[in-house]
């Protein structure tokens, strides 16, 4: 037997062939564009119907699969995202109420676990929001005898607190999270613990109530009247809350 010639479509090799259409195949079969996937459908086409293959019958069957493909190829578009647009959310408070607020949880409470830092923060917005007292953050705070710290000589927190004094690497620490906590309670931090929204005053748990209660001159008595108000609602280790007596209480 002599040897075999290799098979030849049209003058060109059939493995440079099938090779070169395959390829063109598969890569019209990607493409989305309507108007050039039409131009070449018709031109495969005119391929498969009318190419003379000598001894190759599967190059004829692979373009009518590929042809198959296309017809049954789904062009999806796709929208175009629109980037969100995320409006900044401007606090409620300005950055003077911000470090007022800061300052006064430093002086008052410096050595204070940060649950109750926080809950002094919610008596001054509390205070703030009360008839009883000034409208704003800094009325509250500088209103006469509302927080002794500040004419406090014998406490160095509040002149820290406002630059007057310097702090030490730990007292810079616990500044800067009193600072935390006072934006915490100015976002509207909850705490969780009963009436929280109605708490307008505090004191050390060393303190007596009844004493607070008691009065000899009518300048205490006003004091006194005004304890006698307020009832308990919330004790730490080391600090009472009182919020305004329920119109139903007997204490």
């Amino acid at each position: 037997m002599g040897r075999k010639e290799p098979l030849v479509l049209k003058g060109i090799p059939l493995f440079l062939y099938v090779g070169g259409m395959i390829g063109a195949l598969i890569g019209v079969g990607r493409m989305v564009d309507n108007k050039f996937e039409r131009l070449e459908r018709r031109r495969l086409e005119q391929i498969a119907q009318t190419a003379e293959v000598q001894e190759a019958p599967q190059v004829q069957g692979i373009a009518q699969q590929v042809l198959q493909d296309i017809e049954n190829y789904e062009v999806v578009e796709v929208a175009p995202v629109e980037a969100e647009v995320v409006e900044e959310t401007k606090p409620k408070y300005s950055a003077e109420e911000l470090e007022e607020t800061r300052n006064i949880l430093y002086a008052e409470s410096a050595n204070q676990p940060r649950q109750s830092r926080r809950l002094i923060g919610k008596v001054i917005l509390n205070r703030v929001a009360h008839k009883r007292y000034p409208n704003t953050i800094k009325g509250v705070i500088y209103q006469p005898y509302a927080f002794s710290c500040i004419n406090d000589s014998k406490n160095p927190n509040w002149k820290q607190a406002t630059g007057k004094s310097a702090r030490n690497e730990y007292e810079e620490r616990v500044f800067g999270k009193c600072g935390q906590d006072a934006k915490q309670v100015l976002d509207g931090k909850k705490e969780g613990i009963k009436r929280e929204d109605e708490i307008i005053a505090y004191h050390d748990t060393s303190i007596s109530i009844d004493k607070l209660r008691s009065w000899e001159t009518k300048a205490e008595k006003r004091k006194a009247d005004y304890w006698k108000s307020l009832e308990e609602v919330y004790r730490t280790d080391r600090l009472i809350f009182y919020a305004p007596k329920a119109k139903n209480s007997s204490k």
